[in-house]
């Protein structure tokens, strides 16, 4: 039995970040998903650290190691 957490990577558009922020408390309140288990570009705390070379290679990374 896979006992990984599962992770969730919430994709948006700019104009659509206080729906996203929105979604992400659903989760972590509504459905117990631990803040690390997700990954929200614009949030801060959740997202891609600032300086990182390739935004690409960092979600490929966290997502194929589940990670986020």
């Amino acid at each position: 039995m896979n006992t990984k957490p599962k992770t969730v990577f919430l994709s948006h558009s700019s104009a659509d970040v206080a729906l996203a922020k929105a979604v992400r408390d659903l989760l972590i309140i509504g459905c117990d998903v631990s803040p690390n288990a997700i990954l929200v570009s614009s949030v801060p705390g959740n997202g891609i650290p600032a300086g990182t070379p390739s935004f690409v290679d960092y979600l490929r990374v966290r997502l194929k190691n589940h990670e986020c």
